[in-house]
């Protein structure tokens, strides 16, 4: 297995996901490690760990390495993202939703990213980009009408 990256603390890697020139996709109910090695080179990888079996962690770390390539994860609206990855002509994006109430779940997301982007896209089960730009527009509807004086 490989080494996590040299500048951030030791981790045991537990799981990995490559792909070189190539596009690879994990989704529906698979099982990730609580320390995922995932490295795209002149690659895609797509993440989706709403239906993932979880392991009993309030904490799960990917450790990133994208070269000319991107890596996309998809993870329910309650979790909270700390992102640690440092960037060289590359990019992180990531859906503007706060969780309502305290975080079911933390994903860390460590590592590089060279010439790539690594984006995180918040959506509920079953739930596609359309689905998610509507319950994020209701959901600021509602809070402006809250903040409106009564009339």
């Amino acid at each position: 297995m490989p080494s996590p990256s040299p500048s951030l603390p030791a981790r045991v890697i537990d799981a990995e996901v490559r792909a070189f020139m190539a596009e690879t996709k994990r989704a529906g109910p698979w099982t990730p490690g609580t320390n995922t090695f995932v490295k795209a080179t002149l690659a895609e990888i797509h993440i989706d760990l709403r239906e993932a079996v979880l392991p009993e962690t309030d904490e799960l770390c990917l450790d990133v390495e994208v070269l000319l390539g991107s890596v996309t994860i998809t993870i329910p609206p309650d979790w909270a993202v700390i992102q640690e990855v440092e960037l060289l002509v590359g990019s992180y994006e990531e859906d503007e939703e706060s969780p309502a109430g305290p975080p079911a779940r933390v994903l860390r997301i460590v590592g590089r990213a060279r010439l790539g982007a690594v984006e995180i896209r918040r959506r509920m089960p079953g739930e596609g980009w359309l689905g998610a730009k509507r319950r994020r527009w209701k959901l600021r509807r509602g809070a402006a009408q809250k903040q409106l004086p009564p009339g």
